[in-house]
């Protein structure tokens, strides 16, 4: 991307992992491996397991992770084994748990359609 303020330099950006999803629902289940804890995720006929993961809609994007505690969400940590993200869900979350969309090297970023993310004004609460 050329800025045009710039003097024609490109951003660099971070390397990332850019995984794209179809539309439905989203299934995070939280397994115990001989990896560790992991997050296995899936949609229809697609599924991946991974440590950590961000999810967003290709501008911002909010963390999922595996740990021996839980599964580490956007609005903290549950001990249950599965979730579901539905087709056109709203998830809300503190402003700082949201990141931009690539914006942190060597990660795994998965797009889903149709996903909302919504900062909660804590003002507003």
């Amino acid at each position: 991307m050329v800025h045009p303020a710039s003097s024609g330099a490109q951003e660099r950006l971070p390397a990332v992992v850019e995984i794209d999803f179809p539309v439905g629902d989203i299934h995070f289940r939280h397994d115990e491996t001989l990896r560790g804890m992991m997050l296995t995720i899936s949609s229809g006929p697609i599924s991946m397991r991974v440590r950590r993961v961000y999810v967003g809609d290709g501008k911002l994007a909010v963390k999922y992770e595996a740990s021996q505690f839980g599964m580490i969400t956007p609005n903290g940590t549950t001990k249950r084994g599965a979730i579901t993200v539905a087709n056109g869900a709203r998830i809300q979350t503190d402003a700082e748990r949201l990141a931009r969309w690539g914006s942190i090297a060597n990660e795994v970023y998965l797009l889903v359609p149709n996903i909302k993310l919504i900062a909660i004004d804590e003002e507003t609460e």
